[in-house]
């Protein structure tokens, strides 16, 4: 029997544990070298939800109710956050992570088995499970499990599609709803579903009986009609989706551009290859018989490169106008099956429409050109497939210039290559053909998927080399006893989420000016009583950046800047300072308050403001300084100007310092310093890569009367 169950065992199966086996372990082994998260606050999010999953059965964000959908990688590892060590538990969410987004290579295979044999699917999985996309499997975001969940969705439909009946359409349906909730721009799968169930419907034999009774007008009406269902739909996304209305209304080139620019990343990482083979292969080739799962693969390829192209050239622009103009090829990985699959078909084939390669090389060659390489950008999160051009930069020492030429080599043969097998002779010369290219395109895959994620490695190192040690000395301190975060001027949210999330005793993050970052609620605690207690966080504890001085038992030494304070039941502040970064610089307003203060007691207020730093280029600001004691504002319970007892201005200059000394009241008291106008020494100096707006460096000193 056991002879039997082994004569059984397909060897392609094998095969296909073993390619898993393989992907799983590289993802694995880079995940144990990404000490830290770095996208921030995705990661931090994704963390919240599974922890919170984890602790109480419900995902919450700081204790609220996360907007949306929550993620189906939350649940997939809040399991793993029961552990009680953050870093172990840290450990084993990244390999749970690396093991799932490594089962793409199933459903690829399962894809590219429709349509080609045992062998070449085998390809078609190597290819899409060691694309650049892997290097997301150690982060904490949604793409580890979205796609392996997308490839098994566009499989389910494609064969669906090939092959309709009932309860094909409900798994197909069914996972492109779980594809939802691994990621939400997966409700593209909803259209690509939409257009294989017009494609089935058109093959119907009633319709077709019924196509063969329409006039020449009828075609007409029937075109007419779909051009006006198509005009409504616009319409009515429009009016619910602000994203689609801006950029399909004020930013179409943007939309095309950016698109092209995924596009290029994309085949870039890919290796070319699978972009021009891929697009061929939608091209029957003369004398093929028409197979169903070939057309079915066929309709849902061009629905798919509809479907996430159109995604991602809206985001994109979008993006572009309220944050940044990013190449956002992360939001095309979806397609990476696909192409693979097409790649395989087009080379089992080995023959094809010569001009149809000839147009999907001239398209490959006009996205190497206009694509950005950002060559100082490494590593790339929204485009891993430029990582091979950071290796030809960084390694190879190439110019802008020396890469865009070897990629127009690349392409160009490429092209001819694909255009070449199809003719050669004897047979054996086609097939040895189609393994070296093969061969060279999962081994640049490869090349770009390693560097990539070297690259995020590499990222996650430095950022871990400034963290205080070990990572979470505040749980330690605490003993995972509730804490409160309160800080100001938070420029760099990435210090306070590293901080909050190797430390799970942080259940607030608090800030005395709006700084505090995301995810989740925020709070800027009102000011209670004049004397400088503040609305209570209802924890034992309270970490501290430099700025906030709060009453309270101090516990230990400042670890990393930060200071930890023991509370009994209140937080009460004995000086507070706003306004000002953490290497002293102020922008045009900053504020300093004295709580405590002995009754009947005044002092000396000195301020120091020095632009000894910048002897760049001048800029002639004008300094107003007042002080005065406090009262609490009616209006947004923030400290404010009961009545001002004092003032002083004057005018500052380029590499200048200037003092100022005002008497302060026998209360609590506030200090209000402006700078006009601000500086960006940026703009001033292109060597300087400091963007902020700035006013001087400045120091506060109280010295109280005897």
């Amino acid at each position: 029997m056991r002879r039997a169950a082994l004569r059984r065992v397909r060897p392609e199966w094998v095969l296909l544990l073993l390619l898993y086996s393989g992907t799983a372990a590289l993802a694995v082994w880079q995940a144990s070298r990404h000490p830290t998260p770095t996208i921030f606050s995705d990661e931090l999010e994704m963390t919240q939800l599974a922890r919170s999953l984890a602790d109480t059965g419900h995902a919450t964000l700081r204790g609220m109710a996360p907007r949306g959908l929550v993620p189906l990688g939350a649940f997939v590892s809040a399991p793993f956050w029961l552990i009680d060590s953050v870093t172990e538990a840290y450990a084993v969410v990244k390999a749970v992570n690396a093991l799932v987004m490594a089962l793409v290579v199933f459903p690829a295979y399962g894809l590219a088995r429709l349509v080609v044999s045992p062998r070449w699917a085998l390809f078609a999985a190597a290819g899409t499970g060691l694309a650049p996309a892997l290097a997301y499997a150690p982060i904490l975001v949604k793409e580890p499990t979205a796609y392996p969940v997308s490839a098994l969705a566009i499989f389910l439909i494609t064969r669906w599609v090939a092959r309709p009946g009932r309860w094909g359409f409900v798994l197909a349906m069914a996972v492109s709803v779980l594809g939802v909730l691994a990621k939400e721009q997966l409700q593209v799968l909803f259209p690509i579903l939409a257009i294989g169930v017009l494609a089935v419907a058109w093959r119907m034999e009633r319709l077709k009986a019924f196509r063969r009774t329409w006039s020449t007008w009828d075609w007409i009406g029937a075109v007419t009609l779909v051009a006006g269902l198509a005009v409504v739909a616009n319409a009515f996304v429009s009016h619910r989706s602000n994203e689609w209305y801006v950029t399909t209304t004020f930013f179409q080139d943007r939309m095309r551009e950016l698109l092209l620019w995924a596009t290029g990343s994309l085949a870039i990482g890919l290796g070319i290859v699978p972009l021009i083979a891929g697009l061929a292969s939608l091209v029957r080739p003369k004398n093929e018989s028409p197979r169903p799962e070939v057309s079915a693969f066929t309709i849902v390829t061009v629905a798919s490169i509809l479907s996430f192209g159109g995604y991602t050239a809206i985001k994109a622009a979008y993006i572009s106008t309220v944050f940044a103009t990013l190449t956002v090829e992360r939001n095309l990985i979806f397609l990476v099956p696909l192409l693979f699959t097409g790649t395989a078909l087009f080379l089992e084939r080995r023959r094809g429409r010569w001009w149809a390669v000839v147009a999907a090389g001239a398209l490959a060659l006009y996205l190497v050109h206009i694509t950005p390489y950002s060559l100082t950008q490494y590593p790339n999160y929204e485009a891993h497939g430029l990582a091979i051009i950071a290796l030809a930069n960084r390694i190879f020492i190439w110019p802008a210039s020396t890469i865009e030429h070897a990629l127009i080599i690349v392409t160009v043969a490429a092209t001819a290559a694909l255009i070449a097998v199809p003719r050669l002779r004897p047979p054996r010369l086609a097939v040895a053909a189609t393994v070296v290219i093969a061969g060279f395109t999962l081994a640049w895959t490869v090349t770009t998927e390693v560097y990539a994620a070297n690259g995020e490695s590499r990222f996650s190192h430095q950022l871990y080399s400034v963290l205080p040690k070990p990572p979470n000395w505040l749980d330690r301190m605490t003993q995972d006893r509730p804490t409160v975060f309160l800080g100001q001027a938070i420029r760099d949210p990435n210090p306070i989420n590293l901080l909050e999330f190797w430390n799970r005793s942080i259940t607030g993050v608090w800030s005395l000016d709006t700084t505090a970052p995301g995810p989740g609620t925020t709070i800027t605690p009102d000011l209670v009583a004049p004397d400088g207690t503040l609305t209570p966080p209802h924890t034992d504890f309270v970490v501290t950046t430099p700025g906030v001085d709060v009453a309270g038992r101090r516990i230990g030494i400042p670890v990393g800047g930060y200071t930890l304070s023991a509370l009994d039941g209140s937080l009460q502040l004995r000086t507070a300072r706003t306004g000002v970064y953490p290497d002293g610089w102020m922008g045009g307003l900053a504020t300093f308050a004295q709580y405590d203060v002995p009754p009947g007691q005044a002092g000396r207020l000195k301020v120091d403001l020095s632009r000894a730093g910048w002897c760049g280029p001048d800029v002639r600001s004008v300094v107003d300084i007042r002080v005065g004691t406090i009262e609490i504002s009616p209006i947004d319970k923030q400290p404010a100007f009961r009545r001002v007892t004092g003032d002083a201005n004057g005018v500052l200059h380029s590499c200048q310092t200037e003092s100022f000394e005002l008497t302060t009241p026998p209360k609590p008291w506030r200090a209000e310093v402006k700078i006009d106008p601000t500086f960006v020494p940026a703009k001033l100096d292109k060597s300087s890569g400091d963007a902020r707006d700035l006013g001087a460096v400045v120091t506060f000193t109280y010295v109280p009367d005897r």
